[in-house]
């Protein structure tokens, strides 16, 4: 763990030095702290075999989070080899404007992914419902959605899933979890490990118990918690990110004020999921403010060395 910080570190600091091209695809120029008027929040973004795909939260009819108001989740698009965006977004995941509780209340905070595979799968887990966050309890919980295309993203079907992320961790005598929702952008897909159709899926937890960690082998339909349900990769953790690290292993970084917290997993059977998680250490970022960003792990070549390298 320690060797692999300080690459991540200056990954971070010559990212942040690099020029970038920028295109506003949602405008919430018009937006005012306590009252969101055209108001769009938490993006993720997919690439889709070349094509580009944008969402996030539509929360004009919202002041706030779930729990706040409608939202919806919406989607632009860009084409592949194409230099243009969708001049109008496609709802996703709709609200139900006349409901004042409930599933379809609202939904938001999407994470998404398109499978690697063969498959014109895609799919997008996000927090669904009337009941914030904060207000979640055992008896009342935040909710959980689930949103699959098979053909692309021509067309999303849309269920409620909340009892089968929370049973997870039901059926556990060290259960004490009263909230969560997936953390939003990239759902991670392996590259390696796949079991029958699917390569493996794994996507991070928001709880009230810190970071937790879980995976699919069958595109969502189905989700365990990777090192077991007693596992906590990272205890002071909320929103965090995911990645696969070149022999297999799962990389978790988690927000904190002034940094990020890391962890990994380490696989002991990588069939059946099989292994440990590490001790959490952190990496400060030079700032006070607890940052929800991104991680990928891009293959390079050292120029020094002329070999291939990982940052």
């Amino acid at each position: 763990m320690k060797k692999i910080l300080p690459i991540i570190i200056a990954a971070l600091t010559f990212a942040g030095g690099a020029k970038a091209q920028t295109t506003t695809l949602f405008d919430s120029s018009n937006g005012i702290w306590g009252y969101r008027k055209s108001y769009y929040r938490i993006p993720a973004i997919l690439n889709q075999g070349g094509k580009l795909w944008a969402f996030t939260d539509d929360r004009t009819n919202a002041t706030g989070d779930i729990g706040n108001g409608n939202i919806k989740i919406i989607a632009k698009t860009r084409t592949a080899n194409g230099s243009t965006w969708d001049s109008d977004a496609t709802i996703i995941a709709d609200y139900n404007s006349s409901a004042t509780s409930g599933f379809d209340y609202a939904h938001g905070d999407a994470a998404v992914v398109c499978d690697r595979g063969n498959s014109n799968n895609m799919l997008m887990m996000c927090a669904s419902g009337s009941i914030g966050y904060w207000d979640s309890k055992a008896s009342a919980p935040i909710r959980v959605g689930k949103y699959i295309s098979t053909d692309g993203g021509n067309n999303w079907t849309g269920k409620e899933v909340t009892d089968n992320i929370y049973d997870i961790w039901r059926s556990s005598t060290s259960n004490s979890i009263t909230k969560l929702f997936f953390s939003s952008g990239r759902i991670c897909q392996s590259a390696i490990i796949k079991k029958d159709s699917y390569y493996r899926l794994y996507a991070a937890l928001c709880s009230n118990v810190g970071s937790l960690v879980v995976y699919s082998d069958d595109f969502g339909d189905t989700w365990k918690a990777l090192g077991g349900t007693s596992a906590r990769p990272v205890p002071s953790g909320n929103e965090a990110k995911i990645e696969e690290l070149p022999n297999g292993n799962v990389l978790i970084s988690s927000r904190m004020s002034g940094g990020r917290y890391f962890n990994i997993f380490t696989y002991s059977d990588q069939n059946s999921a099989a292994g440990t998680w590490g001790s959490v250490v952190t990496a400060p970022i030079g700032s006070t403010n607890a940052t929800n960003g991104e991680i990928l792990l891009v293959p390079a070549m050292a120029k020094d060395r002329k070999k291939p390298m990982y940052i």
